[in-house]
């Protein structure tokens, strides 16, 4: 971990903004212009497959740039002494922190705030890249002139559909690990192929942010679905690490015979959005249930799909 007054390449840190599994970022002063910027750097001692993912978030970060939903990368993963880093724009916060400072906003600015975020996963789509990471804290916000703009970073989960890493996607929740896992993910429903229909877990953590925006704390949520398929497993005298060595054809069985027996009511009663206004309320609500639908197949077969009904 650096200090502030550290020197990377021609950036100084200024000050520390977060880190995750395997790095940092801070905020940095390039001293040729003087300007404020996002250092990212590698973890010391971390291994090559961490290395190559974080130099595979910079490769896809240039992949979707530039566009407006898009944090805009300003530089190349370089090695700078013992550390990997790369550079970007710099952001004013995080989406939740936004929300608490602007509590007021309005409902339609919102679901206009919503769908601009549904914009930037849009753009990765069509570009072959699933986020995998989606929530709150990877949503940035930067003001433009009066107004500010959500852009989507952090793509060290991301995922081209061409590409060579294909690992399965372990089940984790955004109460424990910082991730929204949709619940297929823990029955690992996917051969290694079907990468692409990971999309619909970029969809499944859409309907939970709206669910955030809108007022609410998902977290409840996601316990009583984490609970329930533990007991599930439990249940079945298995344990998560069991699932990777059955069939796809039984895993699969698996999370049909969960979904059957799944209370409904825990969706009904901890991911219903409540709001003044009962139209607002029911429309809210429907979008909310058909993305986070339990059987993926049932949410929106896509983004484009999604931004055409809200913008009825």
């Amino acid at each position: 971990m650096l200090i502030k007054g550290q020197k990377i390449a021609n950036y100084i840190i200024d000050d520390d903004l977060g880190n995750g599994n395997f790095s940092f970022v801070y905020r940095a002063i390039d001293e040729n212009n003087k300007k404020p910027v996002a250092l990212k750097i590698c973890k010391e001692n971390i291994d090559s497959s961490d290395i190559k993912r974080f130099k595979r978030e910079n490769e896809i970060l240039y992949i979707l740039s530039p566009h407006k939903r898009i944090i805009e990368p300003y530089n190349k993963a370089t090695k700078e002494g013992a550390y990997y880093f790369f550079v970007m724009e710099l952001a004013d916060c995080a989406l939740d922190k936004y929300l608490n400072l602007n509590y007021s906003l309005s409902f339609n600015d919102k679901i206009e705030l919503f769908k601009k975020i549904c914009e930037g996963v849009y753009h990765a789509h069509k570009k072959d890249i699933i986020h995998r990471d989606l929530w709150w804290k990877n949503v940035l916000m930067i003001n433009n002139g009066n107004k500010a703009e959500p852009k989507l970073a952090d793509f060290g989960r991301a995922k081209n559909f061409n590409g060579h890493c294909r690992e399965y996607y372990h089940p984790q929740t955004v109460s424990v690990c910082n991730v929204i896992c949709p619940p297929e993910n823990y029955f690992f429903i996917w051969e290694k192929a079907d990468l692409e229909k990971y999309a619909y877990a970029d969809i499944y953590a859409l309907g939970i942010i709206l669910y955030f925006i809108m007022g609410s704390e998902p977290v409840l949520y996601h316990n009583a679905i984490n609970a329930d398929i533990l007991q599930f497993i439990t249940q079945k005298k298995l344990k998560f690490s069991d699932l990777s060595s059955l069939s796809i054809t039984e895993r699969g069985n698996l999370y049909k015979e969960w979904q059957e027996q799944f209370d409904t009511y825990l969706i009904d009663s901890n991911l219903k959005v409540v709001l003044p206004d009962m139209g607002q309320e029911e429309k809210i609500n429907t979008f909310i249930k058909k993305m986070c639908q339990l059987d993926y197949k049932k949410r929106y077969s896509n983004i484009g799909c999604l931004l055409k009904d809200l913008s009825k």
